[in-house]
C-alpha cells in the first residue's frame, strides 16, 4: 500500500466506466486510504452496444451507467468522477464507431487530458499501458491521449503509470473460465505482457479484494462475489469482463500491474519519482512500486 499521501492528488484517466474497476482499483483504494485526493475523469459514458443512437437514448444509457459508476467509486476510494469533456461528446458505441473515441483524433482527446492535468496538478497519474490493458480500441486510444497530454502538458506527474495484465494469468484465467462457464470467454483481444523489471505492483491495504468485487458487482451483479462454479454465460456473459473476473482471481485483486509512462517535461513537484528516496515532507511511492521480476523455473 502507498505511504503517506495525506497532500497528494491522484488523476486516473479511462475510457469508460468499469474501467476503474479492472485496471486501477487496488492502487485508488492504497492511495485513497493513504490520504490521496483520488480523481476520476472519463471519455465516455459506457453507453454500450445495446444503447439506441438518438440523443434521448443516448442520454438514457449513460444515466444509467453513471448510477452504476457511483457506487462502483465508493468502493474504490474515488473522491468525485467527471467527464473530460462535455457528457456525449464521445460515446461507448461499437455499433456507431464513428462516435468513439478509437474514431476521434489523437489532439483532441489528448487536449482534455491535458486540461484535467493542468487544473488537477496530480501527483500521480494513473490510466491504461500501451496495449489498453484489453486490446480494446477505446483503451488503446485513452493510452495515447494521455501520452499525448504528457508530451504537450507543463505540468508533469511526476508519477505517470499504465496499467497492464500479466501474460500468464491471462492464459491461465481464459482456461479456467472457458472450462467453468463451458463457453468461449472474451473477444480474444485480452493477451497480457511479460513480466518483467518494468513492470511494478501497487498493493492495496487489507480489505482491497472485498472493495473491489463488490465494485465490480455494481455494474454486473455478482460478478465480483460469486463463486466462480456458479456462474453462467447466460447470467454474466462472455464478454472481457468475465474474462478479467478470471484475470483477477488468477493474478490478485488486491494488486495491479503498471509500467511507467514517458513524459518530456522537466518535474518540479516536490513529491519524489518511483525510484528516488522520500523528503522529510513528501509521500513515499517506493515501498508500493515494487519490479515485477518473472518466476523462473527451479534447477534439478
Amino acid at each position: 500500500m502507498f505511504g503517506d499521501m495525506a497532500r497528494a492528488v491522484v488523476l486516473v484517466v479511462h475510457a469508460h466506466p468499469d474501467d476503474e474497476v479492472f485496471a486501477t482499483g487496488a492502487a485508488t483504494i492504497a492511495a485513497h486510504d493513504a490520504g490521496a485526493t483520488v480523481h476520476l475523469r472519463l471519455f465516455t459514458g459506457g453507453e454500450g452496444r445495446t444503447s439506441g443512437l438518438t440523443e434521448a437514448e443516448l442520454d438514457a444509457s449513460r444515466q444509467r451507467k453513471e448510477t452504476l459508476l457511483s457506487k462502483s467509486i465508493h468502493q474504490l476510494g474515488i473522491d468525485d468522477w467527471a467527464y473530460l469533456s462535455e457528457a456525449g461528446r464521445w460515446t461507448d458505441t461499437p455499433h456507431a464507431p464513428d462516435l468513439t473515441i478509437a474514431q476521434a483524433p489523437v489532439d483532441a482527446l489528448g487536449a482534455s487530458v491535458a486540461n484535467a492535468i493542468a487544473t488537477l496538478r496530480p501527483d500521480v497519474l494513473l490510466t491504461v499501458g500501451s496495449d489498453g490493458l484489453t486490446g480494446h480500441p477505446d483503451h488503446v486510444a485513452c493510452h495515447r491521449a494521455v501520452q499525448r497530454a504528457l508530451d504537450i502538458s507543463d505540468h508533469a506527474p511526476p508519477v505517470a503509470l499504465g496499467a497492464v495484465l500479466d501474460r500468464h494469468a491471462v492464459r491461465e484465467a481464459h482456461e479456467r473460465a472457458t472450462s467453468v462457464l463451458r463457453c468461449e470467454v472474451g473477444s480474444g483481444r485480452v493477451t497480457g505482457v511479460d513480466l518483467g523489471p518494468r513492470v511494478v505492483t501497487v498493493t492495496g491495504p487489507p480489505g482491497t479484494e472485498e472493495r473491489r468485487r463488490r465494485a465490480l458487482d455494481a455494474y454486473v451483479p455478482g460478478l465480483g462475489t460469486t463463486e466462480p462454479e456458479t456462474l453462467s454465460c447466460h447470467r454474466v456473459g462472455a464478454g472481457d469482463s468475465v474474462l478479467l473476473r478470471f484475470v483477477l482471481d488468477s493474478s490478485g485483486w488486491n494488486r495491479d500491474r503498471f509500467v511507467e509512462l514517458r513524459s518530456h517535461v522537466p518535474q518540479t513537484s516536490p513529491v519524489p519519482h518511483p525510484s528516488s528516496g522520500a523528503g522529510p515532507d513528501s509521500f513515499s511511492l517506493q515501498a508500493q512500486l515494487q519490479p515485477e521480476v518473472e518466476p523462473q523455473p527451479s534447477q534439478t
